[in-house]
């Protein structure tokens, strides 16, 4: 079924939730909406800092999560909830809900942890950075290494 033909334009399988994101990330969200031929946007919740956006394919919303975590640092949490049973197929079916959480820190950018000046070099599950007087390399992470680039921020 193709967007136009939508039986129910409110009708939704998932929400991708946005939190302390630019609109850069906004705008990207919507762009991979509108290229998709059946996923789309039932509606749209603006909250400060970020949005929440009611998506029609489970699916889509996975692989946009992916492409989010993919192109932009941040945090990815995905849930589920049980919505109903299928009348047909007495499956349960579930709702998706999709956390994004932007970071404030950048590969190959520097911050400030416990004191000493370390440079990002991967970010994943953890983030691998490297001590830049030392060269050595170590695990932190997501939630210390944005608490480091708050830090590094407030000290400039």
């Amino acid at each position: 079924m193709h967007k136009s033909q939508a039986k129910n334009p409110q009708y939704f399988e998932g929400i991708l939730q946005v939190r302390d994101c630019t609109d850069e990330v906004i705008d990207f969200v919507r762009e991979q909406a509108l290229k998709h031929p059946f996923a789309f946007i039932s509606k749209e919740k603006l909250v400060l800092g970020g949005g929440d956006f009611y998506f029609s394919d489970k699916r889509f919303l996975r692989s946009l999560g992916r492409k989010l975590e993919e192109s932009f640092v941040g945090e990815l949490k995905t849930s589920a909830t049980l919505h109903t049973k299928s009348k047909e197929t007495s499956k349960d079916l579930y709702r998706l809900t999709i956390l994004f959480r932007q970071m404030s820190f950048k590969k190959g950018g520097e911050l400030s942890y416990k004191g000493e000046v370390v440079r990002v070099i991967h970010v994943g599950n953890n983030v691998i950075v490297q001590d830049v007087k030392t060269g050595k390399k170590f695990h932190i992470s997501l939630q210390e290494a944005e608490r480091a680039a708050q830090y590094t921020k407030n000290l400039l």
